[in-house]
């Protein structure tokens, strides 16, 4: 070893050795109190506030507690962090956060105030070393501590297969959630190793899901590119249609157009190019999207690709896709589920009742009639109920007959329960 990298770890040891020291002694100040309750208090890093006693918000929008509307209202003063442990023979078990003025538990010890550093390190230890839920309640006021580093232990607890699930799975939020802590393991490692995470095939699947999840919210494109190219993984295709979904729901400009391109890719995995497909729907979905996914259809040969396809389109909705949709029910060479599956779809979309009932009328296949039925039956308008009970009296097809009359028993309506009766009472 050299002698640069000598002196290195000896001035690292010099920095880390008196804050686990203060640590220790804050845990021999706390493991005096062997039965009830003891506190302690230390500065809060820039952005946390709250009433001292109820809630507190961290940064602009995160916010813990008893939330009420009245509690978005009222001032959010700044404080310090206090922590309040309660002890059984020795034993903590359990674990509270405040933050905002300054208060105390009546009948607890009181240690006062310590350095948020060595705070920070003696609440990180119990996340290591305690399995119980205080384990996960300790990692949160370690994250709030001022001038801290916590994400080099949060990732050992990532990687620490032998811990809890929902330690760890805590751990990752709060990992991707701080990754660009000054001095901290950094944006572009954070996502390599959630990446690594989440390519563990012997890991939990739960734990692999919130690593995936996790890293479109490392700020800085860190996790980004991680997922992009898990969404490529083509031998894995789990992981490759996980990450695709990890991406579908963020409304970044890149993962959108992403998208576009994994969804017009005929190699992409079945389930990969199915999720890129069904994400081009949802909150983030626009015209566009909508168009593309009407050209693409007909080039899909997957039953589950060509219904991703349907869905997101419904979903995205609009006149022009309501109508795409219901030129898909009214064609004759596609296939029946596909038919039946578009006009549920385009009645989602927001297709006028009047539409649906010209292509009950339009249409002789049965399937599809039946389709239709039920969309009325959904709509429940008037047009929709009197079509109905057209239906339930003359239609020239016994089962849609019983069809019409199956969905019209579900409407509490005397004009409804008349046209029954009378169809009950009609000669034969």
């Amino acid at each position: 070893m050299s002698r640069q990298s000598t002196r290195w770890i000896a001035a690292a040891i010099l920095t880390i050795v008196p804050s686990v020291l203060a640590a220790q002694s804050l845990e021999r100040r706390v493991a005096q109190v062997r039965d009830g309750e003891v506190e302690f208090n230390f500065a809060a890093r820039p952005g946390v506030c709250g009433d001292g006693r109820y809630w507190m918000r961290v940064d602009a929008n995160s916010w813990h507690g008893n939330i009420n509307d009245a509690t978005r209202m009222a001032p959010c003063e700044n404080g310090p962090v206090r922590v309040v442990l309660t002890r059984s023979d020795g034993v903590t078990i359990k674990l509270q956060t405040y933050a905002g003025p300054l208060q105390s538990e009546q009948g607890a010890t009181n240690i006062g105030p310590v350095p948020a550093r060595d705070a920070a390190t003696y609440l990180l230890g119990i996340a290591q070393d305690v399995d119980a839920r205080t384990a996960r309640d300790a990692i949160f006021p370690a994250t709030i501590a001022d001038s801290t580093t916590v994400t080099p232990t949060l990732l050992q607890i990532v990687q620490n297969t032998e811990r809890p699930r929902a330690l760890r799975s805590t751990a990752i939020s709060y990992l991707a959630s701080r990754a660009e802590e000054p001095g901290g393991v950094g944006t572009r490692e954070a996502g390599r190793r959630l990446a690594a995470v989440a390519r563990d095939e012997r890991d939990n699947q739960q734990i692999r899901q919130q690593a995936l999840s996790s890293l479109m919210r490392i700020d800085a494109g860190g996790g980004y590119a991680a997922l992009e190219e898990l969404a490529l993984a083509t031998n894995d295709p789990w992981l490759a249609g996980e990450a695709t979904k990890a991406l579908a729901r963020s409304g970044d400009p890149r993962a959108r157009e992403f998208l576009r391109r994994a969804a017009a890719r005929a190699d992409m995995p079945n389930e990969a190019r199915a999720a890129a497909i069904a994400g081009l729907g949802g909150e983030y979905g626009s015209a566009a999207d909508g168009a593309f996914l009407r050209d693409l259809y007909p080039k899909l040969t997957a039953e589950r690709q060509r219904d991703a396809a349907l869905q997101a389109i419904a979903s995205i909705g609009g006149s022009a896709n309501a109508s795409w949709l219901l030129g898909i029910a009214r064609g004759d060479t596609g296939a029946v589920q596909q038919r039946r599956r578009a006009i549920e779809m385009a009645d989602r979309a927001g297709v006028s009742v009047n539409e649906l009932i010209k292509l009950y009328d339009e249409v002789g296949d049965a399937e599809i009639r039946g389709a239709i039925i039920n969309a009325l039956a959904r709509d429940g308008s008037r047009p929709a109920v009197d079509k109905l009970i057209a239906i339930a009296k003359d239609d020239t097809q016994y089962n849609q007959r019983r069809r019409a009359i199956s969905a019209l028993g579900k409407f509490d309506d005397a004009r409804v329960k008349d046209a029954l009766r009378g169809m009950v009472e009609r000669p034969r």
